[in-house]
């Protein structure tokens, strides 16, 4: 059986959140390809992605990178996750 994640996005179609299924493969590569993006702006970013772990300077809209509302400071990111946050979007 395939493990499925639900993530969580905005539709700009209808002005409206949907919940979208992803496979638990397609969802190691958003992580996988948001770090690498972490990795090429190092500078210090305020807000995280609570879905793909990607790191922004702004918290208005959907991530940038999967698309999810779920945009959070990096202190609630330490609170869901812990202060290693990091390591919960490792793919590995």
């Amino acid at each position: 059986m395939t493990k499925m994640m639900a993530l969580t996005v905005y539709d700009e179609e209808v002005g409206k959140l949907k919940t979208v299924m992803i496979t638990a493969k397609t969802y190691n590569v958003l992580i996988e390809t948001a770090r690498q993006v972490n990795e090429k702006d190092p500078a210090p970013k305020e807000y995280v992605c609570a879905d793909c772990g990607f790191e922004t300077y702004e918290s208005n809209g959907p991530c940038d990178h999967c698309g999810s509302v779920r945009v959070v400071l990096q202190s609630v990111a330490e609170e869901l996750f812990g202060p290693d946050w990091r390591k919960a979007f490792d793919p590995d």
